[in-house]
């Protein structure tokens, strides 16, 4: 073997070692869409090293339930439907879809869950109904999501065109609307969702099934108590999961 084939090989072994260390200390990141707490989209930002989390951020998109509720007036105009003596816009537009709103005939379930907030149902021309598309596949619930975090929705009057009533809330996400303030003897909702990243960095997402709650009201993961007490707190840990994945395979 000749000088020049012994070089070349010394090169080429020394770049796929540099690779190989440039693939290691890559940050991959992740955004992670689901369903949480019944009636709010979870978003997931998550970052990764070497498989394990070294930073996570939590939101939740409101859903029309909340962010369409207008405030009650004498009589109800035509652009308006009322459910359980709540005022909702009856037409409301997200993207470049226009959705009607109609009174659910009866309670919203699946299985053994009743979704009682979801008494209107949201329909345009190729989703029947909202709520229970945002429950399937990710991508659509991520397409709801970003449409609400670009401020790309607004109630909407009969011919599309922007509505002025008065919302109960103003905003598309619980941080928008302070949303479970925190106050004596509870971390409210940022302090939880603080909590549940602060659980999840340094882990690799493996805690699926060794995720309990103590008799004290606190999470566990993998027997290590967090500082969160959220009731549904495995939804959240689901859609940081989904973030996580997300992440890794953005690195094939």
């Amino acid at each position: 073997m000749n000088r020049k084939t012994l070089l070349l090989i010394s090169v080429l072994v020394l770049l796929l070692v540099l690779s190989g260390c440039r693939k290691e200390d890559q940050i991959l990141e992740g955004t992670g869409y689901g369903i949480t707490h019944k009636d709010y989209v979870g978003v997931a930002k998550i970052k990764v090293k070497d498989g394990v989390v070294e930073d996570l951020t939590l939101n939740e998109v409101l859903l029309p339930s909340t962010w369409a509720e207008i405030s009650i007036g004498t009589d109800v105009p035509e652009d308006v439907v009322v459910a359980d003596g709540k005022w909702y816009a009856k037409y409301i537009v997200i993207g470049d879809r226009n959705f009607t709103g109609t009174v659910r005939d009866e309670p919203l379930t699946e299985g053994t869950e009743t979704f009682t907030k979801q008494t209107v149902k949201y329909s345009s021309d190729d989703i029947e109904d909202l709520y229970l598309w945002l429950r399937q596949p990710e991508d659509n619930s991520a397409w709801y999501a970003q449409k609400l975090l670009d401020n790309e929705a607004h109630i909407a009057k009969s011919d599309w065109s922007k509505a002025n009533y008065q919302l109960k809330v103003n905003g598309f996400t619980k941080r928008d609307i302070d949303y479970w303030p925190s106050s004596e003897g509870s971390i409210g909702w940022k302090g939880n969702m603080e909590a549940i990243s602060a659980a999840l960095k340094g882990t690799k997402m493996d805690a699926s099934e060794n995720l309990v709650r103590n008799d004290d009201g606190y999470w566990s993961i993998n027997g290590v108590k967090s500082g969160a007490t959220l009731v549904d707190f495995k939804d959240y840990y689901k859609v940081a999961l989904r973030a996580y994945n997300n992440a890794l395979a953005n690195n094939d």
